[in-house]
């Protein structure tokens, strides 16, 4: 799978749980999910986040990156944290539990890389990690914390937001079967 996202179309969510598209693209950039590549392969399950500016950009922010990836048996995601203010960033491959949470999951051979020089993000990990899935579906999303004055959202497969219901939902892709 291949998606590419709509430039400037970040999403400024308010108190009251409505949103609007920000229109400010000094800020806005650095949410801007600008694509994103998703393969199922016969031993590895892959993905690459590409964003309109440098993942790690930005002034007293928190940057959550979200990948979920929902099996035909169960529900991952790759979540990666940036802490602007020296705190770097934190990366895991975690598995939703019947309870709805989501505990890390140790996994050999899973790879996290961030190139914020030309703005993308990849990882890969065994299909074993996954439980050995015969499909996939996965959808991306960031989330930009500015020190609780001003937030972005972008997901990757979605233009815009309803914005008289604002939450965070990450949209999946079609189903990708391994090889």
């Amino acid at each position: 799978m291949w998606a590419s996202d709509v430039s400037q179309d970040v999403v400024r969510p308010s108190a009251d749980g409505s949103a609007y598209l920000s229109d400010d693209p000094q800020y806005t950039g650095r949410a801007d999910i600008t694509r994103l590549k998703a393969l199922h392969g016969l031993y590895r399950v892959k993905a690459r986040l590409d964003l309109a500016d440098d993942p790690h950009r930005g002034y007293d922010t928190e940057k959550d990156y979200r990948f979920e990836i929902r099996t035909d048996a169960d529900r991952f995601e790759v979540h990666y944290t940036y802490f602007d203010l020296g705190g770097g960033g934190e990366y895991s491959l975690r598995k939703r539990g019947s309870d709805g949470l989501y505990q890390d999951v140790p996994c050999y051979g899973f790879n996290f890389e961030v190139e914020a020089e030309r703005h993308f993000m990849r990882w890969s990990a065994p299909r074993s990690c996954l439980g050995r899935p015969t499909w996939i579906r996965m959808g991306a999303d960031v989330f930009d914390c500015f020190c609780g004055a001003d937030d972005f959202y972008d997901d990757a497969l979605t233009t815009g937001v309803r914005v008289d219901e604002w939450q965070r939902r990450t949209t999946l892709g079609p189903r990708l079967r391994r090889p």
